[in-house]
């Protein structure tokens, strides 16, 4: 509706509302039927005026004349009643129409707003939420891949590390070689440490008892390589026994068995002189006869030796004691030397951190000069 409308229909209205219904009009409309005050849908005016007119000499000049003044107060009176209502609400009319309007301009800008969203959104799904989400499984799929080849590279370390602490360690009769027992260690530590990552892996289960009974056997091989070296000590054999021992935490029960390994020692070494005396003072022996000389006592042995072989079988059983407290002094010198490289390693250490603490100070007493 425009300005020109709105004013002329107020002016129109005004016209009718300055017309005052009569008193008499008035009258009228109230002694209405309250029929004529029923929803259309319900009640028919024109049926009812119809059945309700005269017959005869009633129907004349006259009551038709009557019933025109009638309606035309009726008409008056509702005339300037329904303006004056209209005019009364002319102002809520009017702002609500222009309530609509601006409403109507919303939707408009809204449905364009929707539409220039969509298709950014559009836009936006298709260059980067797809590229994106792409992007997320390809990731996804690669640490998957590289978990995978990281449980399977430490699943081959597993077993070749097997395989060589197996290989490192068969039985002596197999190879006259010395055993590194020190890298056994470091492989038996290892092949530890891959159990515990692959757990999980019923392949790294099945390992797992191989690896055990190589630790068994690889403690076995280091003591019995301590016992040897209290009768002939080699500093690289006992070096690698010693590094075993401080790789696998067995160095407390090492050192209890020092002084049992060089009664050992002792023992083996004059029972072997004492053996090889009787062996040849009794000449042809079965053997049968030397199993016995061998799991016999010392006592029962030196009763069976002839006193012709005393002085010698003596002799070379004091030759024996010798070799084995050379053994105990090579070993103490080995230890002690060990002891002066391990006093130099943790002195230099020692300098080493002082040197980095004393730089890392003086970089922080420069930095505050300098703020």
């Amino acid at each position: 509706m425009s300005t020109a409308d709105a004013d002329e229909l107020s002016v129109e209205m005004g016209a009718c509302a300055m017309t005052e219904p009569s008193s008499a009009s008035l009258s009228v409309v109230d002694n209405l039927p309250k029929e004529f005050f029923t929803p259309l849908d319900e009640f028919d005016a024109v049926a009812h005026v119809l059945r309700s007119l005269p017959e005869g000499e009633g129907l004349g000049v006259a009551f038709l004349e009557s019933q025109h003044t009638q309606t035309q107060a009726v008409l008056e009176t509702v005339n300037s009643q329904l303006s004056t209502r209209v005019m009364r609400s002319y102002g809520a009319f009017v702002h609500g129409m222009a309530q609509v309007q601006q409403l109507k301009s919303d939707l408009v800008l809204t449905a364009i707003l929707c539409r220039s969203a969509r298709k950014h959104l559009s836009r936006v799904q298709g260059e980067m939420v797809e590229p994106g989400l792409c992007i997320l499984a390809k990731l996804r799929r690669r640490k998957s891949f590289e978990g995978l080849l990281q449980l399977v590279k430490g699943l081959q370390t597993l077993l070749v590390h097997t395989n060589e602490i197996c290989a490192l360690l068969k039985p002596a009769g197999e190879s006259d070689e010395p055993v590194d027992l020190a890298r056994g260690a470091h492989l038996y530590r290892s092949c530890e440490a891959k159990l515990r990552e692959l757990s999980a892996l019923s392949q790294a289960k099945r390992l797992a008892p191989t690896i055990g009974s190589c630790g068994d056997a690889l403690q076995g091989r280091m003591h019995s390589e301590l016992r040897r070296s209290c009768s002939r000590f080699e500093a690289s054999a006992f070096s690698s026994a010693i590094s075993c021992a401080i790789s696998l935490e067995r160095v407390d029960e090492v050192l209890s068995q020092v002084h049992n390994n060089f009664a050992e020692a002792i023992k083996d070494s004059t029972k072997d002189a004492l053996n090889r005396h009787v062996l040849l003072s009794l000449g042809q022996v079965s053997a049968q006869q030397e199993a016995a000389l061998e799991a016999g006592k010392y006592k029962d042995v030196c009763s069976m030796l002839r006193p012709d072989y005393f002085d010698s079988c003596l002799a070379h059983s004091f030759q024996a004691l010798l070799l084995v407290l050379l053994s105990h002094h090579e070993m103490l010198l080995w230890l002690r030397s060990a002891e002066s490289i391990a006093e130099g390693e943790a002195a230099a250490a020692t300098d080493a951190a002082a040197t980095a603490s004393a730089a890392r100070k003086a970089a922080a007493d420069t930095a505050r000069e300098l703020q």
